[in-house]
């Protein structure tokens, strides 16, 4: 084992011991969810983290609240060679971009092939220091429309219809953030469905807002969950 891999493995278990200590847990991407031992209060949640960021990891971890199970999901890396090869002609998404995209689409698929009903997603420079996700998401739960299909936790840019209670309002396509948001099966097929008729053109927070996806879109009024270092992200930067 060279020295970056000892201290990225060092780092992560001190994430772990510190996401212990305060009752929430870390897992890795590997090994079916069991449904019915699934008793946390919130759904399912998924960070996507490169192997070489542990700060960020660090960084999310702290905000995660006691109950939570989170699986942390390794982001997809590619050289430039390779991520040429995945995205349509004409596009110019850095490999960042297209990484990140795929990281998404894994955790869609996982969805599938498991049969997991809901899942939050997060990237790790969501910032949850403003948000008591537990709290926020049983509260208004029952608030939320029977046909939706993903749900905008925050985001960076965003068109709204109109508010449909306290909680929630529908969302015009076009808004950006997949830094952080709750989907369902049906979206997770819809989404996949839809990247698998298309390809890969553009970042994945504008395509999984799209007409593309079919999807029914709310998002949290408060908006609360924000990206850190939104103008300057790794995603942008690995060209």
């Amino acid at each position: 084992m060279d020295m970056t891999s000892y201290r990225f493995q060092v780092s992560l278990a001190l994430v772990y011991v510190c996401l212990c200590a305060h009752g929430s847990h870390l897992q890795s991407a590997d090994g079916q969810l069991n449904h019915e031992k699934y008793t946390s209060p919130v759904p399912a949640a998924f960070v996507i983290n490169r192997d070489t960021r542990p700060d960020r990891l660090r960084l999310f971890t702290r905000d995660i609240p006691p109950g939570v199970i989170l699986h942390r999901v390794p982001a997809v890396e590619l050289s430039a060679e390779e991520a040429k090869a995945l995205i349509l002609p004409g596009s110019n998404l850095t490999r960042g971009e297209v990484g990140c995209f795929r990281s998404h689409i894994g955790i869609w698929r996982r969805m599938v092939e498991e049969r997991i009903p809901e899942a939050l997603v997060f990237e790790d420079d969501a910032n949850l220091s403003n948000v008591d996700l537990v709290k926020d998401l049983e509260s208004c739960r029952k608030q939320l429309p029977p046909d939706w299909n993903v749900v905008f936790l925050g985001l960076n840019h965003h068109r709204v219809k109109a508010p449909i209670n306290e909680c929630f309002a529908r969302q015009e396509p076009g808004s950006y953030g997949a830094h952080a948001y709750l989907i369902n099966l049906r979206g997770a097929g819809k989404v996949l469905r839809a990247v698998t008729n298309s390809g890969i053109s553009q970042p994945v927070d504008i395509f999984l807002s799209s007409d593309a996806c079919d999807c029914v879109y709310f998002m949290m009024r408060a908006n609360k969950i924000k990206q850190r270092n939104y103008s300057d992200t790794d995603t942008q930067r690995l060209r």
